[in-house]
């Protein structure tokens, strides 16, 4: 699995090329949420250009795994957005993925300096694959609740047989809380009409996003959620879009 998500992440770069001319990358083939014209594409090598000579750079893996855990999990939560690289955070010899989306640590441990900041093709395509992963789990708030795992048998209990390892799977799978269950619940099939209501849209904008971003960003894309691309969309398709386009903001990923 992990060679498949590299080699994923390698071929995003070729694809990525050959679409920057076209303009920035549109999460799940539906429109500009800011429904504008594409923009020209940028030289990245030195971060995002935000004004009076700024740049932006990433927040880092570590600060976006943790902004969605306490947001949207249960109290305790393990939950890694490690998850769905197959990578351990905590493993530093063999988390290089996690590595170029932004962090302090480099060959040797931990730098004093922020590495892989700058967005670019590679990193672009790695986090694609880490909110797309966490807005499918999202879209699963519909499905019917698993029966409960069975107890260890007694063969195992009566010999002492120890379990086996944790897999990252279960060591790091969201456990999302009841309060933003409730919030993309009205999201599921048979729960609400379409449109999706403005209300239900700000609630699921504020749980991800909180205060990140200015208002303008949250009517923005409000009302592409109110849109027809999204209103065509099957319920959970239609979450995973919204969530995706949701925590794809700039305001969200870059630090300001």
């Amino acid at each position: 699995m992990k060679t498949l998500k590299f080699a994923l992440v390698c071929l995003g770069m070729v694809l990525i090329s050959a679409c920057a001319k076209s303009g920035a990358p549109n999460p799940g083939g539906a429109t500009n949420p800011r429904n504008q014209a594409s923009p020209q594409p940028q030289d990245l090598s030195q971060g995002i250009s935000v004004g009076d000579g700024m740049t932006a750079l990433y927040k880092g893996y570590a600060e976006i795994s943790r902004l969605i855990r306490v947001r949207t999990m249960a109290v305790p939560s393990n939950f890694e957005l490690s998850l769905y690289l197959d990578q351990d955070p905590n493993d530093v010899k063999n988390n290089g993925l996690l590595a170029l989306l932004g962090s302090y640590a480099d060959s040797l441990g931990t730098s004093s300096d922020f590495q892989n900041g700058v967005p670019n093709s590679i990193n672009l395509m790695i986090w694609g694959i880490e909110l797309e992963g966490f807005a499918q789990d999202v879209a699963r708030i519909c499905d019917p609740a698993p029966a409960p795992s069975p107890s260890p048998s007694p063969a195992m209990a009566s010999t002492g047989a120890s379990a086996p390892a944790p897999t990252l799977e279960q060591r790091f799978a969201p456990v999302f809380s009841e309060n933003f269950k409730s919030v993309v619940s009205p999201f599921c099939a048979g729960a609400t009409t379409r449109p999706f209501d403005r209300d239900s849209l700000a609630a699921l904008w504020s749980e991800l996003l909180l205060f990140d971003a200015p208002s303008d960003e949250m009517d923005a894309w409000i009302a592409f959620g109110m849109g027809p691309d999204v209103s065509a969309m099957e319920s959970k398709a239609a979450i995973q879009t919204l969530v995706l386009t949701a925590l794809y903001n700039p305001y969200f990923l870059m630090r300001h």
